[in-house]
């Protein structure tokens, strides 16, 4: 539900990176400190379509 953007991204680029990070590891669910888990799929999707 909702998006996974960060409602307070102040360096975009850095947090676009970071995903990419997370993605390459292969995990398939993410637990932020910060909201809801988020599965690689939505991660994936967000980033593309944000990019």
């Amino acid at each position: 539900p909702g998006s996974c953007f960060p409602p307070f991204a102040d360096d975009r680029e850095l947090l676009f990176t970071s995903w990419e990070l997370l993605l390459e590891t292969g995990c398939r669910v993410f637990f932020p400190s910060h909201g809801s888990v988020r599965t690689r799929e939505q991660v994936s999707r967000e980033l593309k379509k944000r990019k």
